[in-house]
C-alpha cells in the first residue's frame, strides 16, 4: 500500500478523503501486486527450465572458464582411463575348519561302504555242497575262510581309522609343538593312507579266478537220484 499511494494519504497535508477513496486505493495496489507475483512466478519458473552450467553463447559465461581459461575438453585425447584392479578380501584361514572338511570329504560315506561289505563277508557262511553235486568243497571252502579273515581286518581298520579320526578332533597343531606323529597333519594324513588301503582287503584276482571255476565245475541242481543216473549211463560229469 506504501507504494501503491498510501503515502500520499499519510504524508498529505490537507484534502479530505472518503473511505471510497481509501477502498479504491486498497483494490488498485492489490490488483498491482497480484500481477507483480504472477510476473515474479512466471519468471522464476523460466529460469529453472532453462537453467545450464553451459554457456548459451561465445559471450555468455561458462563455469569451465576459470581465470581467463577455459578448460572445457582439458582432459580430452589423453587416453583411456585404466580401471584398477578391485581389492579382493582375504578369507580368513581357519586352520580346524581346513581339517574338518579334509577328514569329512568323501570319507564318511566311503567308511560306511567298506564297513557294510566286510561285515557281509564276515557273516558269509561256507557252501554247503553235497558229495554227489561234485563239487571241490574243501578247495572252495579254503578260499571262503580266507575271505572272512579278510573282512576281519578290514573291520578292524575301519575302527582305527574312526578312532584316529576323532583323536585328530583334539589333536595340536604341528606348530604348536605336539609330540611327533601326534600332530594334527601327521595323524590325518595317516588316516587318509589307512583308508586307501581298505581296498586292498580283498582276495587276490589268482583267488577269485579259480574259486569262480570251481563254482561252475561243480552242479548245484543235482539230487542223489541225478548222480546214481550219471553212473549207471557212464556220462561224463
Amino acid at each position: 500500500m506504501v507504494r501503491f499511494g498510501a503515502d500520499q494519504i499519510l504524508s498529505g497535508k490537507g484534502g479530505t478523503y472518503t473511505d471510497e477513496d481509501i477502498d479504491a486505493l486498497i483494490s488498485r495496489g492489490e490488483e498491482r501486486t497480484e500481477a507483480m507475483q504472477a510476473k515474479l512466478q512466471t519468471d522464476a519458473k523460466h529460469n529453472l527450465a532453462n537453467f545450464s552450467l553451459i554457456a548459451d553463447d561465445d559471450n555468455g559465461t561458462d563455469t569451465f572458464a576459470f581465470d581467463g581459461k577455459n578448460y572445457r575438453g582439458a582432459d580430452k585425447g589423453k587416453g583411456n582411463f585404466i580401471n584398477q584392479p578391485q581389492r579382493q578380501r582375504k578369507r580368513n584361514y581357519d586352520v580346524n575348519e581346513y581339517f574338518r572338511e579334509t577328514m569329512n570329504t568323501g570319507t564318511t560315506s566311503g567308511l560306511k561302504a567298506h564297513a557294510a561289505d566286510a561285515a557281509a563277508k564276515k557273516r558269509k557262511k561256507g557252501s554247503s555242497f553235497q558229495d554227489f553235486q561234485l563239487f571241490d568243497s574243501a578247495r572252495i571252502e579254503k578260499f571262503n575262510e580266507l575271505e572272512r579273515e579278510l573282512a576281519t581286518k578290514k573291520e578292524a581298520q575301519v575302527a582305527a581309522i574312526k578312532q584316529m579320526r576323532e583323536t585328530i578332533k583334539h589333536a595340536p597343531m604341528m606348530a604348536l609343538g605336539a609330540a611327533p606323529g601326534q600332530s594334527k597333519e601327521e595323524l590325518t594324513k595317516l588316516a587318509g593312507e589307512m583308508e586307501q588301503k581298505l581296498s586292498e582287503f580283498k582276495l587276490p584276482e589268482e583267488a577269485e579266478a579259480e574259486r569262480k571255476k570251481l563254482m561252475n565245475d561243480g552242479f548245484p541242481d543235482w539230487s542223489r537220484k541225478d548222480f546214481k543216473v550219471c553212473l549207471i549211463c557212464g556220462l561224463p560229469k
